[in-house]
């Protein structure tokens, strides 16, 4: 297998292996190796699994792979790797120890916790704001467009299914 072919099989390859993480997040949980590949897109890059043939390349190669790849590109897999990260980090079981500390522990553990929501409520906001903007965007460049009906189909298609999976992963996805 050339080098080419190497490279889209690890975006393909990754692409099935995040959906996976998403969907069972458990499973990886202790996947120390995975954990380090999501921190960073360069790490996801990088990142290397002989059992299911991902090998390793460079953060610009897995760009250009992804752009003719993947419906959305780069930014599908990008967005995937988010929440696949914040999927395994995200739902850690917590157990609550306010009884046993003190005062102060106590009031600094839920400083730490309404902080933490406050983020991946700032996390959702922004990815609100953005899946709005592409969309309008998406809705000007049908309204100006002098596109064949059909070109215009599969631009409504393709704008269609980019919502759908960001509503989804708004839903169900989760952000922490």
């Amino acid at each position: 297998m050339d080098t080419l072919e190497q490279n889209q099989q690890k975006i393909l390859r990754t692409h099935e292996l995040l959906k996976e993480v998403i969907k069972n997040p458990e499973s990886f949980r202790q996947n120390g190796e995975l954990k380090t590949a999501l921190v960073s897109q360069g790490s996801l890059a990088k990142y290397i699994n002989k059992e299911r043939g991902i090998v390793a390349c460079s953060l610009n190669t897995y760009k250009t792979a992804s752009e003719s790849l993947l419906p959305r590109g780069f930014t599908e897999i990008n967005q995937l790797r988010v929440v696949a990260k914040n999927t395994i980090n995200g739902t850690k079981s917590k157990t609550k120890t306010a009884t046993s500390k003190g005062r102060i522990a106590s009031l600094e553990e839920k400083v730490n916790d309404l902080d933490s929501k406050l983020k991946s409520e700032k996390k959702m906001t922004v990815l609100l704001t953005l899946t709005n903007k592409e969309l309008l965007t998406k809705l000007k460049q049908l309204a100006y467009s002098t596109d064949s009906v059909e070109a215009r189909k599969l631009t409504y298609k393709d704008a269609e299914q980019s919502f759908e999976a960001k509503s989804a992963y708004l839903l169900y996805g989760g952000i922490s």
